[in-house]
């Protein structure tokens, strides 16, 4: 008769097993892919392996085919014809990237629908990467506009400080070597297991203790929509004027900022439809007239949307009101995003 201990550990060792083949097969039903990120040799940057598909699990539930130069979602969005003469480079955050939602209700692929049936086909290629902002897009908007073929330049921005730090050093490459080492050996719900232990639920703030030695810090962390903290020195005109003579520098070709702010929005459990940043926002416009730089707010449009019903963020695997753009936030964001172009 086997001892107390050694059934404890053929009963434990037995259940570890069979918990683990469990969660490795039901995964992919609610686990984020963590797959390699080769450097793309056109935009020098990470990109998600072109021919992968990258599954989200978070808000949202979809699955996202990857084409080439690491561009979200192309190979399962509805093709424009070849005719087309102007292609448009779509740039931004994760909001842009869109993996919340399947490939053919991303802003690039709506937008590209409705041009065809606004009988002015155009092409957009979506560059946008998650946790990207304008440094990174001013690396490598020279870069792509000859394989491209571009007629010009689309950035949205939902966070001004996203455009605020376009003077600083880019970051685009500052990635890929957690995912390159780690995610060839290890299944996605492993990793995920991994940072779910090691870092807040908005898997960028670490962990702390449950006890220290001190005053207590507050857990509370900002949804994604969260408007990033402007300082003093970010908010000024000089230092808007900064940030768009870097783009304008980067580019000869047209560029459009499509700027999709924090609202509308349910914040800490309160509805906001009033912008924080409309004080600035008028002044933030005059200076990017004066680069030849269009700039569109769609304040007007997503609210709208929300007082008639139509949310344009969160999901229902999600909260209600927060988070990223859906499949209506993302129609509104086309929709302009075409009235734009046709105004070139």
């Amino acid at each position: 008769m086997p001892s107390t201990v050694t059934r404890a550990v053929l009963r434990w060792s037995f259940g570890v097993s069979i918990g683990t083949v469990l969660i490795a097969v039901t995964s992919p039903l609610f686990v984020r892919s963590y797959v390699p990120t080769p450097i793309d040799p056109v935009r020098t940057a990470w990109t998600l392996n072109p021919g992968s598909t990258y599954r989200w699990r978070s808000e949202g539930y979809a699955d996202t085919h990857i084409g080439s130069m690491g561009m979200p979602g192309v190979l399962g969005s509805a093709a424009v014809p070849e005719s087309s003469v102007r292609g448009f480079a779509l740039w931004g955050d994760s909001q842009a990237e869109g993996v919340c939602v399947a490939d053919e209700d991303k802003i690039f692929a709506v937008a590209e629908q409705l041009s065809i049936v606004d009988g002015n086909p155009i092409r957009v290629y979506p560059l946008a990467r998650s946790g990207d902002d304008v440094r990174d897009w001013l690396m490598q908007m020279p870069r792509v506009e000859s394989p491209l073929e571009l007629t010009g330049h689309v950035m949205l921005i939902v966070d001004l400080e996203d455009l605020a730090v376009a003077t600083g050093p880019s970051k685009a490459n500052d990635r890929g070597e957690f995912e390159q080492s780690i995610a060839k050996v290890l299944p996605a719900f492993v990793i995920q297991a991994v940072r779910n232990i090691a870092y807040e639920q908005d898997g960028v703030t670490r962990r702390s203790l449950r006890f220290s030695v001190g005053q207590a810090n507050s857990t509370m962390t900002s949804s994604s929509t969260d408007n990033k903290s402007l300082t003093n020195s970010t908010s000024t005109s000089e230092s808007w004027a900064e940030a768009f003579a870097a783009i304008r520098n980067s580019t000869s070709l047209p560029v459009i900022v499509l700027y999709a702010g924090p609202v509308p929005g349910i914040m800490q459990g309160r509805v906001q439809f009033e912008d924080p940043n409309a004080a600035m926002l008028s002044g933030i416009r005059e200076t990017a007239d004066r680069f030849a730089i269009t700039w569109i707010d769609l304040h007007g449009p997503l609210t709208n949307s929300a007082r008639a019903g139509l949310w344009p963020r969160g999901f229902h695997n999600g909260q209600f009101g927060v988070g990223h753009l859906n499949q209506h936030g993302n129609k509104i964001v086309a929709q302009s995003l075409i009235d734009a172009v046709s105004q070139l």
